[in-house]
């Protein structure tokens, strides 16, 4: 049986527009497809983990267990979850 995982996305900003192509459809046909866009959170939970990071966290939440990570650190954690589980996540972080 697989691990359960449950992911939650929380948005943070109100949707803003970029020309950035970012999607694989965009990359392909050279132009943005998809231009709105937002910034979010994203937690999962899972009762095995990926990998294990030792970090010190910031803006952390004391009594929730969450905080800000860096962009290196949250770019190796999701290479680990692609690495796990065969699926490409893009991102911009």
């Amino acid at each position: 049986m697989k691990p359960k995982t449950v992911a939650k996305g929380v948005v943070k900003d109100k949707y803003y527009d970029d020309q950035t192509p970012i999607w694989d459809v965009e990359l392909k046909k050279r132009t943005v497809v998809f231009p709105w866009r937002v910034s979010f959170y994203i937690v999962i939970y899972l009762e095995e983990p990926f990998t294990r990071i030792f970090t010190e966290l910031k803006n952390y939440v004391d009594g929730y267990g969450i905080g800000e990570i860096s962009p290196h650190e949250a770019r190796a954690i999701l290479s680990e979850i692609e690495k796990k589980t065969h699926i490409n996540i893009n991102i911009h972080i």
